[in-house]
């Protein structure tokens, strides 16, 4: 018994200093997506990460900017968008595409505008697969095939009707299905292709390779340039051949960016601050897509407005850089004349 009590008080004291560590700081709630999906375990990491001080060597720093960000599972873009409209949420974690078709009133939001939000960085980018039957050995071969875009009146949806436009495919059976009755189709031979978005690796493309045989269809030069064209909220995606083993070589295709968007009533000091310790300190995201955020490239091409804040720290980013790249040289060593990482498009 005396055990089962000393557990308990060790317990309560955590929980009670977890809770008073918080207690000063200014809250944040987040929408991001379901429990075992990517977004919710990002967002919790960005949750960590503004709860922490440190600084590249570990110290505590307390100029650091800290916040008690309370992360929220939901069951899509619809809810995020709306909690982010409403102001239930001061931040949400939502793919491109569909931030811009709520601000614009088109795509999956046609005749439906959105308002009262924006962006504050892209996380990581997602690709756009089409996963085509055997025979299917490019994207011209689509006509007159059974192409799974998607559930009717979704992202998705809009989202491939783009792609195949750009790709001169114009006469298809389009089929609306969910990612998972896309998956069971193409194992039925009830279709010919389907089109999937996911980050890279994709855990759905692996499962399928284990028992269906497929293409993934890279696209070329001229309809991938049409398709960024067209279509803002499009990227150029390389993904490399090692990430599947369906893969000859690398897959080129477009991708879209899973993004942080931020209600416009948060305050621009906030927001500035928030941009900032993502940007700088993304030492402490325990996330695998970490990695992809870099300040030099996690506000290029958005196709969705800044939030003034972060637009404020990313114009004083580029000032710096400018600094350190134009600075005059003092001597002819090599260590003053070496060349600059140049920064990814």
């Amino acid at each position: 018994m005396m055990k089962k009590t000393a557990v308990f008080i060790i317990l309560s004291v955590l929980i009670l200093t977890i809770l008073s560590s918080c207690a000063d700081l200014p809250t944040y709630v987040m929408y991001t997506g379901g429990e075992r999906g990517t977004y919710y375990n990002l967002g919790n990491s960005i949750s960590e990460l503004f709860k922490e001080n440190e600084d590249t060597k570990g110290d505590k720093d307390k100029t650091k900017f800290r916040a008690d960000i309370q992360v929220r599972s939901s069951s899509g873009y619809k809810q995020n968008i709306d909690a982010l409209s409403s102001g239930e949420a001061a931040l949400a974690i939502v793919r491109n595409d569909i931030a811009y078709f709520a601000l614009n009133g088109t795509g999956c939001y046609k005749g439906s505008m959105k308002k009262g939000f924006s962006a504050i960085a892209h996380l990581y980018l997602e690709a756009v697969y089409i996963v085509a039957g055997e025979r299917i050995t490019s994207v011209g071969m689509l006509s007159g095939c059974r192409i799974a875009v998607g559930e009717k009146g979704s992202a998705n949806e809009a989202v491939s009707e783009s792609l195949m436009a750009a790709c001169g495919v114009t006469e298809y059976e389009k089929v609306n299905l969910t990612v998972a009755g896309s998956v069971e189709a193409y194992k039925n031979g009830e279709i010919d292709a389907l089109i999937l978005i996911s980050g890279v690796p994709s855990s759905t493309i692996k499962d399928l390779a284990a028992s269906a045989k497929f293409n993934l269809l890279s696209l070329p030069d001229d309809v991938l340039a049409d398709a960024c064209e067209d279509n803002p909220y499009f990227i150029p995606c390389t993904v490399k051949k090692n990430n599947y083993s369906v893969l000859k070589g690398d897959l080129i295709t477009v991708g879209l960016y899973a993004t942080l968007l931020v209600s416009n009533s948060v305050d621009e000091d906030v927001v500035y601050n928030m941009t900032k310790r993502l940007a700088e300190d993304t030492f402490l995201l325990m996330h695998d897509k970490a990695e992809e955020l870099l300040p030099e490239t996690m506000w290029k091409n958005m196709c969705v407005p800044l939030h003034e804040g972060a637009e404020e720290y990313y114009d004083d980013y580029i000032k710096e850089q400018s600094k350190k790249t134009t600075a005059p040289e003092e001597t002819n060593s090599p260590e003053d004349t070496e060349e600059t990482d140049s920064e990814e498009t």
